[in-house]
């Protein structure tokens, strides 16, 4: 799959996010994906942040943890090299961002996952650690981490795939008029990203001890032998629309 393929998902994965009336999505067809021996072999990465125990004003979460919990295990089992951290600080949340990305220069495949609070503002997107301490729109930008830099140093890199997956629209941590409600749409190139809900809107945290509506349906459609990464996120997209009762369009 090369960088031209991957824009092409990119481009079928936010082509649906419109501001137009949704309509129940079709059944999706299974196709199996055919993977070379070389493949088989290369290196695989990947960097699982979940963060529920926010603090300040910051609302608490009740599932990322158990999401990434459950992303974490399954792509071990995958055969990934799984960097794992939870409840973090805006410090060891950067160190942790800075070694997956030494680790993923040498090609290979690389998955980013995040579970937890996201916000947007003026148009830039940022993933919240628990101690951040953001009363202002002014201090989102030395509080939080700026997604465009992660997707900038994916995108830098030799790599064969690289995926980002964000699960990262929960309630709104902020007011409204802080410009809290979901995050942006982003089309960054050579990368396959995934948001738990379509721009600007918010997604659900799920039962408390459970997971959220996203990930638990990603959670489902990762375990499916023989499912390729499009499917994969089609059959989510379309499982989480209609649980959701047409409110969430990942």
């Amino acid at each position: 799959m090369g960088k031209i393929l991957i824009i092409g998902l990119v481009v079928l994965l936010f082509s649906s996010c419109s501001k137009t009336k949704i309509s129940k999505p079709k059944k999706i067809s299974n196709r199996n994906i055919k993977i070379s021996t070389e493949m088989r072999n290369e290196q695989r990465v990947a960097l699982i942040i979940g963060n529920n125990e926010y603090k300040g004003n910051l609302s608490k979460l009740s599932n990322p943890i158990n999401d990434a919990r459950a992303i974490r295990d399954i792509l071990k089992t995958r055969g990934f090299e799984v960097m794992y951290i939870e409840n973090t600080s805006e410090k060891a949340m950067k160190k942790s961002i800075k070694d997956f990305f030494r680790k993923i220069k040498n090609g290979g495949v690389g998955v980013f996952y995040f579970s937890g609070h996201g916000i947007e503002v003026d148009g830039e997107n940022y993933l919240i650690p628990t101690d951040a301490d953001i009363k202002e729109k002014s201090e989102t930008e030395s509080e939080a981490i700026s997604l465009t830099k992660i997707t900038n140093r994916m995108q830098n890199t030799n790599n064969r795939l690289n995926i980002i997956i964000l699960d990262a629209c929960r309630n709104s941590p902020f007011s409204r008029a802080m410009g809290s409600g979901g995050l942006s749409k982003i089309e960054p190139r050579g990368l396959f990203v995934s948001y738990s809900t379509e721009a600007g809107k918010t997604a659900s945290d799920g039962r408390v001890g459970g997971n959220g509506l996203f990930t638990k349906h990603l959670i489902n459609y990762m375990k499916v032998p023989g499912l390729n990464l499009t499917d994969m996120f089609k059959k989510t997209r379309e499982s989480v629309f209609i649980e959701s009762n047409e409110k969430q369009f990942p």
